[in-house]
């Protein structure tokens, strides 16, 4: 069974994973990991109530891990996506 998602939760690992993928590049290459295991987090967050939002930070984990880059993602259209999902 699927725990209720939780949107600033979702947010919550989007930013430390985006923290981490920068010590990654500052000479903490293990904290890559770390980061991606956030967007996993942040995946888990969201897939019950939000499995759109779900899917595409997946697409972006994978790519990511295929790829082995994450400078090319735009962290912050993410950020402005997660805003839609909102219940204020």
């Amino acid at each position: 069974m699927l725990r209720e998602s939780c949107i600033d939760c979702t947010r919550k690992h989007i930013g430390s994973a985006i923290v981490l993928f920068t010590e990654s590049m500052l000479g903490y290459p293990e904290h890559f990991w770390i980061a991606i295991g956030h967007l996993g987090q942040a995946e888990e967050e969201s897939i019950k109530d939000f499995p759109e939002l779900a899917k595409m930070i997946r697409k972006i984990r994978r790519e990511i891990m295929d790829k082995k880059n994450f400078c090319n993602i735009d962290w912050i259209r993410l950020i402005k996506e997660t805003k839609k999902y909102d219940h204020n």
